[in-house]
């Protein structure tokens, strides 16, 4: 979020949110993380979602399939602080259901950012990071990322129905 207005600044609109992906409270963390990496990072994949975002200019977030999941059903100890992020980014009641990407890796248009990069978040508002599962304003804010989206306006895909591709059996998690 630090580097995103820099990067507008700079005329970049789409980059790739990656990060370590060290999921040590899940025994396939190490899976997971790959199978992230390959949806949106494999040769054919990225070229795939860049020209889909350069083609579909109301595209917001482009997620690894299987990673679209509903809030509610993952909100843990993070509901009072996203209610707090849901008012404070002026975010609102939408009819849709509200969705995340479930590993908080994706490709963005900088500018479905728009809502975040308008609060002026501020370092102190970060708790220091202790390996914690959930519960801090950083776990909320990557709950956020497709909310911000839908309220700038942008719509949020899949890799695979952004490369036209079948997407994978919802039953099978991650």
């Amino acid at each position: 979020l630090r580097l995103a207005d820099r990067l507008l600044d700079e005329g970049e609109q789409i980059v790739l949110k990656l990060h370590t992906k060290r999921s040590l409270h899940r025994k396939d963390g190490d899976q997971w993380r790959r199978e992230l990496m390959e949806r949106l990072l494999s040769p054919a994949r990225a070229r795939c979602i860049v020209q889909a975002m350069h083609d579909d200019q109301g595209l917001g977030i482009v997620a690894a399939e299987g990673h679209l999941l509903e809030v509610t059903n993952h909100m843990g100890a993070n509901a009072d602080t996203l209610a707090y992020l849901d008012r404070r980014l002026g975010l609102g009641d939408t009819d849709a259901p509200a969705r995340f990407v479930s590993g908080s890796m994706f490709w963005v248009r900088l500018e479905a950012l728009r809502p975040l990069l308008d609060a002026h978040l501020d370092e102190w508002e970060f708790e220091a990071e202790q390996g914690q599962s959930g519960g801090t304003f950083a776990r909320a804010i990557e709950r956020v990322f497709a909310s911000c989206a839908r309220g700038a306006g942008y719509a949020i895909a899949s890799a695979a129905s952004g490369c036209g591709e079948p997407e994978p059996d919802p039953s099978r998690p991650y």
